[in-house]
């Protein structure tokens, strides 16, 4: 029995239908894919990330990135982040989240990437 419903027409085949996690995982995808300030009537809703995709990585750089994660995920109702780690990889970084959903009791990590294409792919 699924706790969440939601359609989404990113990345799937002919399936638009998203149910629990999957549907969870997107709405954050969707978190991180907006740029802070890009959405009308709510100037502070998005991820600043984009703003550090071509600076080096530092330790400065990893804590301001896991910050921004942070308060992504704090913003999501659905999902308690148990860890975050901020790795660099290639021509960007790499985002590793443990995540706990509350409503199905379960545990899954979600990796978001991001270069300097200003594109972002995402193991969900």
């Amino acid at each position: 029995m699924a706790f969440f419903k939601g359609f989404s027409t990113i990345g799937l085949q002919n399936r638009w239908k998203l149910e629990d996690t999957e549907l969870v995982k997107r709405d954050i995808l969707n978190h991180f894919q907006t740029r802070r300030g890009e959405r009308l009537n709510n100037p502070g809703f998005g991820s600043r990330i984009w703003e550090f995709t071509f600076e080096g990585m530092s330790d400065e750089l990893r804590e301001a990135i896991a910050n921004d994660a942070q308060s992504i995920i704090d913003a999501e109702p659905r999902v308690n982040l148990k860890d975050i780690t901020v790795q660099q990889f290639q021509h960007g970084f790499q985002i590793e989240m443990d995540l706990y959903f509350i409503n199905q009791d379960v545990s899954q990590a979600m990796y978001v990437q991001f270069n300097q294409e200003a594109q972002i792919m995402t193991s969900l």
